[in-house]
């Protein structure tokens, strides 16, 4: 069973050490082996609630290279559940440092995660997500999954989400490459917020289910086209099927 992230994570736990990897221990590190070019850093709310948006999702390593840029606020992660099995180590880390796990094969404890998540929206935090929902196997932007903008209604639907584009990550960790990262310069491409329309959220507010779904619809794809436009791929309304493990 995987432990459940926590509010007491976030506000007591997570602070501390969160500051502690991203100032003193891995942060340094891998800005030593990777060099980020940021543009549109000023795309970033300086204060509130938003969800960061990331792709193409190519290694393992994205998520501490983003942490490390991008240090203006404290990033929490939809991270696959089954970095809580691979020993109490990483599991201690995972949690201490406020990732939020998702059970990937699971609709029902998928749908805990994206409580999870919209508690710490409503609390102010910032969750950074791959709407993919998993790495791309080849050069193209994919559909996302319902849970980012699902995340996003549940929470109240008044925050952005900020799409990113994530250039040259495979550099840093090819499949199968490991957790050390090579040497290498990635770009990091933020682009302007996106917001639900009023009528989108007048329609959620009065209790309309239909507008969920054509919500959640509307929303993902111009959140990828976006994606795809900042990362310079090709953007395919397919998703990626989710790996047994």
């Amino acid at each position: 069973m995987y432990p459940t992230w926590s509010l007491y994570k976030q506000e007591v736990v997570t602070p501390m050490w969160n500051w502690i990897f991203r100032y003193l221990v891995l942060g340094p590190l891998i800005r030593h082996r990777v060099h980020a070019t940021v543009i549109g850093r000023e795309n970033l709310p300086r204060k509130g609630p938003y969800i960061l948006a990331m792709g193409s999702h190519k290694t393992e390593l994205e998520s501490a290279v983003v942490s490390s840029w991008l240090r203006e606020r404290t990033l929490h992660f939809y991270a696959k559940a089954e970095y809580w099995q691979k020993g109490r180590v990483l599991r201690w880390f995972m949690n201490t440092i406020g990732q939020i796990p998702v059970e990937r094969g699971d609709a029902r404890k998928a749908l805990a995660a994206i409580k999870d998540g919209a508690d710490l929206l409503r609390r102010g935090g910032v969750l950074a997500v791959y709407p993919e929902g998993t790495r791309s196997p080849d050069d193209r932007l994919h559909g996302a999954y319902p849970g980012t903008v699902r995340t996003l209604i549940d929470a109240g639907g008044d925050m952005p989400i900020v799409p990113v584009g994530l250039i040259g990550m495979e550099a840093v960790s090819p499949t199968g490459g490991g957790l050390w990262p090579n040497r290498a310069s990635v770009t990091v491409v933020i682009g302007k917020p996106i917001y639900l329309t009023p009528k989108e959220r007048w329609a959620l507010a009065h209790g309309r289910k239909l507008a969920v779904g054509v919500v959640t619809q509307r929303v993902s794809r111009e959140m990828m086209r976006a994606i795809a436009e900042l990362c310079g791929k090709e953007y395919v309304d397919k998703r990626l099927p989710i790996p047994s493990h």
